[in-house]
């Protein structure tokens, strides 16, 4: 699925390169296109890709934007600082880092 519909009827979107992001963007561009009306967007409809999840647009936005937001806290938890520690540290800088274990430092005094 390399090329997914960003555009609806009235409006469309330009893809960010991001697929969890794209895939967001393109549900809401085919529940546009879908319907004229977004009070039928909890109707069940066709998807237009079976990476879409669920059986409304509704269902395909949230479930998008729910995986999206999924990647995105998995990607920022295992990027977050790991405290250092060791029994013996110099904190004689704001930041720094420890030589034995690689955690960050922050001043506490």
């Amino acid at each position: 699925m390399d090329d997914l519909r960003m555009n609806a009827y009235y409006y469309s979107f330009q893809p960010t390169g991001v697929r969890e992001i794209d895939m967001v963007l393109s549900a809401v561009a085919c529940a546009g296109k879908a319907y004229h009306s977004t009070a039928d967007w909890d109707d069940e409809t066709p998807k237009y890709y079976d990476e879409f999840e669920g059986e409304t647009p509704v269902e395909w936005i949230q479930n998008a934007a729910d995986k999206a937001a999924a990647k995105f806290n998995k990607s920022f938890k295992a990027d977050a600082v790991k405290p250092c520690e060791c029994p013996t540290v110099d904190l004689t800088k704001t930041i720094a880092h420890c030589s034995v274990c690689g955690g960050s430092l922050h001043r506490t005094a």
